[in-house]
């Protein structure tokens, strides 16, 4: 008899059986699941597992209402018609009509409300089915048990694994995000486009007398946030399923496997498993410490540290004065310090070619007054973050329906095209308000990151909270089951371990390079070869994967991760440092083309590795030892056995290939700027010539400091002296430019920064640096790199000019250090008169002569003009505001950008305000002459008004001006105007 006869037959049994009291049901199947329906309301009775009879049961109890807009509601009418495979209910209520489609196809049944009619002055808003169990467990069936998880919107997660048998009845449905149920027989999960992440699902047990059911359903859909429009139709996806992983037995562990057929895939679930490097390039408070074609250069280093892995790189602070000023300005107010919109799009293009995705660092949450976009109707009145600036909470909703959140989008979009993600920071909206601004994003062709575990859980791939080894992130097992291979949320762990952004831009003062290489490669690579495979079993100390893979917790306590039982990485969990150490890495990428492995070993030394099986027949492989510089052959490794035995050095990065692999790419250090390899990342002299009166010029060479920064270094050879310089083309004539060196002396040596034009040398030459650089977010940062800086025209009708560095003859033991040459145009510049003059209208980057003097996190800036909402400036556009600093002296001068001669007078004069009289104090002092030497310390007075004092340097020529805090109370003080004369 066929299929469809059977099912015929059964449906006529079932009307029969209806006749005699109780509710007609029918049946619609597909080859391996028949479902149980009722015809007179859109319910699920049960499923059977056609192979095993087997039965998940739904909806026991008969039921006849909707719940419209939260009102309870019984159909005037439902007309009921199927198929073979699916269920159709044509519903009629009170000033709405709708159908309820049930389908199913292989072991997936789908629920749908369709054909939504409303309008005039009844909209449907939300559509709810109270307690419409579509799927349920009984405490009378053995093994039933319910397996849920929830994220929390104010952070945070938790799971529960609870036998129905024990478990205690609920008054109400309970609230979960996702819940799965299953039985020694089957299990079953549920997906569907309910807006609130950590209410998506219910579950509720209650006692039907002889045993306890467990069921799961739908919350209200939402249909319309607002009427004007609509969001989706209301629907959901039930799985139910066998034994899938083949361990014999059926646990929530085969609904979570089979979770993945029904669940929403966020936009970049398949690329982030290839992202093993990330980073945030951070530029703050006007200093513009990570200009963008920096950046490039930086990306490309990396490139060549690791042979080419998957990055991506944050830009924090591209807009205004950097991170943290002036949002929602998204795509209108680009970081001109840091070198503005073209080459902001310049660099975001090119970083493509180096396997590196550009994002940025948004906010929605937090509106700053100076931003172009501010307006009072954007705004809550409640205060938010203060760091720079005052923040004021944004009206998220208001935002969204008046249009100006998706204009603000869509103009970084268009202004900034080659994007391809951004990071909303502290982003606390749910719901329909998530939904709409990450549906935006992904519109736009970007994928979702934001900060806290507990928001945009469907569609955000990137939590920076889990960024860390801190206990932070997604921690639920169920949630991570079914998705590790999609996401970076996770709490780390011994086992899956977790994508960890450790960089070297600047964020939270990360300069090091050192430990940024050592993440990569023993933390980040061996979980983003994890990523690439799905999580098919997951026990205590192991975790088993699709393709053979699994990583496990060994008896003699060493975590190992193998491949067909091959061991790929090896190493200690140190549960202090929450993370491992002792490791050995022999880990093939991609993981699926295995073309080169990675190793790595912490201790250096011998060890043996068994090759993947695609590398079979291999008589010799090829080894590299990688750096900064890209990979540097060591030698012909013979296999034997397939195996090979890898001699190298601790901590130390190595690839080895089949043959010898295709070169890299042409790398061209400094594209786009003026001066090529102004990093000094080419460890070479192709860019740069050198010379000496000495005639050797051994001593000049470019070195990696201990914290793995290359930078130009003059040292040894009895001190000679030292000349290095570079041609610069493509100069406009008649237009002024700036140009600037970071300068670090070690020793009695001076240094010597200038340029070339038209027979004319403008140069600047310091003696010491013994001001620490206390730029928290620079790679300088608490060193004693200071800037030298100088301003030079090109005559009209020339183009070219010559950059030099010098360092003169010093003592054997003394060292000039130099980094980071940048030549930058700039716009002419009127003294007013006066000997210096500084408005604060126009900076290359940082505070014109001033740099920060006190070891904190920065709260001072240029501040910008926005009337009416601004009350930080003075005159102009831009004045120099410091707020809430640290008691002590806050900003000086140093003589790389202001140097006074001695036994000079000199009078200075600025304008400034204050929000308390006395708190800052002007300061005229030298380091060489100590307190003797304090020619001016005066407090300002009163809250606004015009500073001027005469003062002479004496004896000694470093003399600098400064303003000092004078208590720990908070408060403004702003400069503008200052102007220096010679008397």
């Amino acid at each position: 008899m066929s299929r469809k006869s059977l099912a015929f037959l059964s449906l006529v049994l079932m009307i029969c059986l209806g006749a005699a009291g109780a509710a007609e049901t029918a049946t619609i199947e597909s080859d391996v699941l028949a479902v149980e329906v009722d015809t007179a309301f859109p319910r699920v009775v049960k499923y059977t597992w056609k192979e095993s009879g087997a039965v998940m049961y739904g909806q026991e109890n008969e039921l006849e209402q909707f719940k419209i807009n939260g009102e309870a509601m019984k159909p005037a009418k439902i007309e009921f018609s199927r198929s073979d495979d699916s269920a159709k209910y044509a519903v009629r209520a009170r000033n709405t009509r709708f159908n309820v489609v049930m389908n199913v196809a292989e072991n997936v049944l789908e629920f749908r409300i369709t054909d939504i009619r409303d309008g005039g002055w009844h909209y449907v808003k939300t559509i709810e089915i109270p307690n419409h169990s579509l799927f349920s467990v009984r405490s009378d069936q053995p093994g039933a048990q319910v397996t849920a998880a929830k994220v929390w919107p104010s952070n945070g997660c938790m799971e529960e694994f609870v036998q129905v048998a024990s478990a205690a009845t609920d008054v109400n449905p309970v609230s979960r995000t996702y819940v799965l149920l299953n039985t020694d027989e089957l299990a079953a999960s549920i997906e569907n486009n309910v807006l609130m992440d950590s209410s998506r699902v219910y579950y509720q047990t209650v006692d039907n007398g002889g045993y306890k059911s467990c069921g799961v359903s739908n919350p209200a859909w939402t249909y319309r946030e607002i009427e004007s429009e609509i969001y989706e139709e209301p629907y959901c996806k039930v799985v139910i399923t066998d034994d899938v992983n083949g361990d014999d037995e059926v646990s929530w562990q085969d609904a979570a496997i089979e979770h993945r057929k029904i669940m929403y895939n966020p936009q970049g679930a398949e690329e982030i498993k290839t992202d093993v490097v990330s980073q945030i390039a951070m530029n703050f408070a006007s200093l513009a410490q990570h200009p963008f074609l920096k950046v490039l250069d930086d990306i490309k280093m990396v490139y060549l540290y690791t042979d080419g892995l998957g990055q991506t790189v944050q830009f924090k602070g591209y807009q205004s004065e950097g991170h943290d000023s002036a949002h929602p300005d998204y795509g209108n107010n680009f970081n001109m310090r840091a070198g503005g919109l073209d080459d902001f799009n310049f660099v975001t293009k090119k970083l493509h070619d180096w396997n590196c995705k550009p994002g940025v660092h948004i906010n929605c949450t937090e509106y700053y007054p100076e931003a172009k976009y501010y307006s009072d109707d954007l705004l809550t009145g409640r205060r938010g973050w203060a760091w720079l600036d005052q923040s004021i909470y944004a009206d998220k909703r208001y935002d969204i329906v008046s249009g100006k959140l998706y204009h603000r989008l869509d103009e970084l979009a268009e202004n900034a095209p080659y994007l391809d993600w951004i990071y909303v920071d502290v982003y606390f909206g749910v719901g329909w308000d998530s939904w709409k601004l990450t549906s935006r994003l992904n519109d736009n062709g970007w994928d979702a990151y934001t900060e806290f575990e507990g928001m945009m859980e469907r569609d955000a791939v990137w939590i920076h909270r889990s960024q860390k080894h801190a206990g932070l992130g997604v921690s639920s097992k169920v949630i991570r089951f079914i998705k590790n291979h999609q996401k970076d949320v996770w709490t780390h762990g011994p086992l899956l371990r977790g994508s960890y952004n450790l960089g070297f831009m600047g964020w939270h003062a990360e300069n090091n390079i050192n430990p940024f290489i050592y993440n990569v490669f023993t933390n980040n690579l061996p979980s983003k070869y994890m990523q690439h495979f799905e999580i098919m079993k997951w026990e205590d100390g192991r975790v088993d994967f699709t393709d053979g893979v699994h990583v496990a917790k060994e008896a003699d306590g060493k975590v190992n991760l193998y491949k067909d039982g091959k061991l790929l990485a090896s190493g200690v969990y140190d549960a202090k440092k929450r993370r491992m150490v002792e490791n050995q890495l022999f880990i093939p990428w991609s993981p699926y083309d295995e073309t080169k492995i990675y190793h790595w070993n912490d201790a250096g030394g011998e060890t043996e590795w068994t090759l993947p099986a695609s590398w079979s027949g291999a008589g010799s492989v090829k080894l590299y030892q990688l750096s900064d510089a890209g990979r540097t052959f060591v030698g012909d490794v013979d296999v034997s056995g397939g195996k090979v035995t890898l001699d190298v050095e601790a901590g130390t990065p190595y690839v080895v290939y089949k043959s010898e692999p295709k070169p890299y790419p042409d790398m061209k250090w400094g594209e786009g700027q003026l001066v090529k390899d102004a990093q000094f990342n080419s460890h070479g002299f192709e860019y740069w010539s050198k010379s000496s009166s000495a005639g050797s010029t051994d001593h000049i060479t470019m070195e990696n400091d201990e914290r793995g920064q290359t930078h130009l270094n003059v040292a040894g050879n009895g001190g000679a002296d030292a000349m290095v310089s570079q041609k610069m083309t493509g100069l406009e004539g008649g237009q002024r430019y700036s140009a600037s060196v970071w300068a670090q002396i070690t020793g009695e040596r001076k240094a010597t920064f200038g340029v070339k034009v038209g027979g004319e040398e403008i140069s600047k030459t310091i003696r010491k640096t013994d001001v620490p650089n206390y730029s928290y977010c620079s790679d300088k940062a608490w060193t004693r790199y200071q800037r030298i800086r100088v301003f030079f025209t090109v005559p009209e009708g020339q183009s070219e000019a010559t950059v030099f560095m010098a360092a003169s003859e010093g003592g054997e033991d003394a060292v000039v250090e130099f980094d980071d040459v940048r030549v930058i145009e700039a716009p002419a510049k009127d003294n007013n008169g006066h000997w210096y003059y500084q408005d604060f209208e126009w900076t290359d980057e940082g505070w014109g002569p001033f740099v920060f003097a006190i070891r904190s996190d920065t709260h001072t800036h240029l501040s910008e003009t926005h009337e009416p909402y601004t009350d930080d400036t003075i005159n102009g556009q831009f004045s120099l505001k410091t707020r809430n600093e640290r008691q002590g002296l806050v900003y000086r001068t140093t003589e790389g950008l202001l140097r006074f001669e001695p036994n000079t007078t000199y009078t200075v004069s600025f304008e400034y305000l204050q929000d308390n009289g006395g708190q800052y104090s002007v300061v005229v002092g030298s380091n060489d002459g100590g307190e003797d030497a304090m020619k001016v310390d005066e407090k300002l007075q009163g809250s606004r008004g015009r500073y001027v004092a005469t003062f002479t340097t004496g004896d000694y020529d470093d003399c600098y001006i400064g303003i000092r805090k004078n208590d720990r109370k908070g408060g403004r003080m702003v400069m503008d105007d200052l102007a220096i004369d010679v008397k």
